[in-house]
């Protein structure tokens, strides 16, 4: 009724904008874009990038985030929703990009830092994501996280003893039993099932809320490495402990067929 009386008022465009945002996201559109072409401000401009976001026109929703930080480059928030999206739309060169300029608005949010060590994780750039891991370990941030991934960093790049460490250092969490299995197959791998023993044998007194998983991981690696009578003799002696588990009955059963039994 007021833009009957009004229809330039750009305030009331934008506000009928945000009301038709969920309902037809496409007329929402229409409405920002006559005051956008008039007056780019920032708030139009935002809702613009959620429009185009809804109407899976990703690059042109990009392009906007790319004109809003133009007009505010400190804005920290529009710069990380831009980060995303890149993310989303598997642009990674440009995301670490817009990481490394939040890094350096918020040099103290280790969530950056987090995220530039997944993103060259991604673009397996494996020694530049471990710097950020480390960095992660020495603030006392996201300590057991960044101890797994700086595990995964020194793997592939064939610190085999470096990574072993990282995974050893994760105590809780859910990457635990994660690290547990990573360090099974280096391991095995390196044809050591001494150490292999060991490190299930001491995981089981340490955590025994995992038993079952445990079991498991031990099994099915030893499986992988077509040790195929170590994972028979383990699976037994795990059943014994635990008769009925519907995991472990399968696990045999597995184990079974492969053994051509």
């Amino acid at each position: 009724a007021l833009l009957n009386k009004y229809p330039k008022h750009n305030p009331l465009i934008l506000a009928k904008a945000i009301l038709l945002q969920s309902s037809d996201p496409a007329q929402a559109l229409k409405l920002v874009q006559r005051i956008t072409r008039q007056q780019p401000a920032v708030p139009a401009l935002i809702l613009k990038t959620k429009l185009l976001q809804q109407l899976d026109r990703v690059d042109e929703s990009l392009e906007v985030f790319a004109l809003i930080l133009e007009q505010q480059p400190a804005n920290e928030q529009v710069r990380l929703n831009y980060a995303r999206q890149l993310i989303n739309a598997n642009y990674l060169e440009q995301a670490r990009a817009q990481f490394l300029e939040l890094s350096q608005l918020n040099p103290f949010d280790d969530d950056y830092r987090l995220a530039l060590g997944y993103i060259n994780m991604d673009l397996d750039a494996w020694e530049e994501a471990a710097v950020y891991f480390e960095e992660l370990i020495l603030r006392e941030s996201y300590v057991d996280t960044a101890q797994y991934n700086l595990g995964r960093c020194h793997e592939e790049l064939g610190n085999y003893a470096q990574a072993l460490a990282a995974y050893t250092a994760v105590q809780q969490g859910q990457n635990y039993l994660a690290a547990i299995q990573r360090q099974a197959n280096i391991y095995l791998n390196q044809d050591n099932l001494t150490a292999f023993s060991l490190l299930f044998e001491h995981a089981q007194q340490s955590a025994p809320e995992h038993l079952i998983e445990l079991y498991l991981i031990e099994v099915e690696t030893l499986s992988k490495h077509q040790l195929n009578d170590l994972a028979w003799q383990r699976i037994e002696q795990a059943l014994t402990d635990f008769t009925d588990d519907h995991r472990l009955l399968y696990t045999r059963a597995m184990i079974a067929a492969q053994k051509d039994d």
